[in-house]
């Protein structure tokens, strides 16, 4: 929903809140101003920030298009709020922020970045039709403020008007995702809450015994290689070995694809000592797929060629690569890395 302008409802967080438990104790559909008199909240109040609780999804319109009601999100958060629950309460307000227009707010600010509360309310002014310089509007954007930080997509600096970015630490509505692979997902994003900053290694692989004998050894030479060089900008580099969240082979790889934001493939050639003829040179197909299906889902994708490799197949020739020496792993792999993660905006 890039282009989708956002609302702000010009009200504080708190009354925000005292407006979504008035819808929750009202129950039923009903007419603002019923919902109004329910709560002892001004209908004017509520009027402006129904239109605001609609596009957040806490509320929705019914049948009869004057009467509003709580949607079961809105439900869900409202029990959180008064519960007082904050794990609960960052969940709910996480569920409903990941399918709104308030999840692509950010998109120009690097995540896991700090940011001034000034820069926060620009970028809000920047997505909706609402007028800057309103002091009521202004309130409105501290409101969206806390909300975000409630859900977990923005944490605020202690003692510093300066909040850290970390809007893509929100898991996928796993409904969106492929039916087949909603449990094993659901698994991956328990054990990495931060996805956002998972790469899935794509290397050559094979269960043949001259796989096993000669390429195995250098493969998970070089994979601890770059989980080291990784773990630097605070990426965390994962193969589809690392733990299998699937029986079969390709729903693993596809778990790893679909719930890892980056990727880093490996193009190596494999030197056959059973037949040493150049032409026998193997890239071993599974790498292609990955690094294609991974470009499909709209992944940043950084591909390390062998510089011992001739060419790579037709389909990725047009995708900017960088060439490694087998010789000299750590002095040509820490640079492209450093480069890509520097392009993609990664630190």
């Amino acid at each position: 929903m890039p282009d989708e302008k956002i609302w702000v409802s010009q009200l504080s967080y708190k009354k925000i809140v005292g407006i979504i438990r008035a819808y929750a104790d009202f129950g039923a559909s009903g007419k603002i101003a019923d919902i109004a008199k329910k709560g002892k909240i001004d209908k004017q109040v509520v009027s402006h920030a129904s239109t605001f609780l609609i596009s957040l999804g806490v509320i929705e319109t019914d049948r009869i298009k004057t009467h509003k009601k709580i949607t079961y999100k809105g439900r869900n958060l409202a029990r959180a709020l008064q519960l007082v629950d904050p794990d609960k309460i960052k969940k709910c307000w996480a569920e409903l922020i990941r399918d709104s227009p308030y999840y692509s707010l950010l998109p120009k600010l690097k995540i896991n970045t700090v940011v001034s509360k000034n820069d926060l309310i620009d970028a809000i002014f920047k997505s909706s039709s609402a007028e800057f310089g309103s002091r009521q509007n202004r309130s409105g954007a501290n409101s969206i403020i806390d909300i975000l930080c409630q859900s977990g997509c923005i944490q605020k600096i202690e003692r510093k008007s300066k909040y850290l970015v970390v809007l893509n630490a929100l898991p996928p509505n796993l409904d969106k995702l492929p039916l087949d692979l909603q449990p094993s997902l659901e698994k991956f994003f328990e054990d990495h809450p931060d996805f956002s900053r998972c790469a899935f290694i794509m290397m050559p692989f094979s269960d043949s015994k001259h796989y096993e004998e000669f390429h195995k050894k250098f493969n998970d030479q070089i994979f601890e290689l770059i989980k080291e060089i990784c773990l630097a900008y605070d990426i965390k580099a994962l193969r589809a070995d690392t733990k299998y969240y699937a029986e079969d082979i390709l729903p693993n790889i596809k778990t790893y694809m679909h719930g890892c934001e980056l990727g880093i493939a490996i193009f190596e050639k494999f030197e056959n000592k059973v037949d040493p003829d150049p032409e026998t040179e193997v890239y071993n197909p599974n790498v292609s797929f990955e690094v294609g299906y991974m470009m499909a889902l709209k992944k940043p994708v950084l591909v390390l060629k062998d510089s011992r490799v001739s060419d790579l197949n037709s389909d990725l020739k047009s995708k900017i690569y960088n060439n490694f020496d087998k010789q000299q792993l750590q002095e040509t792999i820490a640079p492209a890395i450093k480069k890509w993660v520097d392009k993609e905006s990664l630190i």
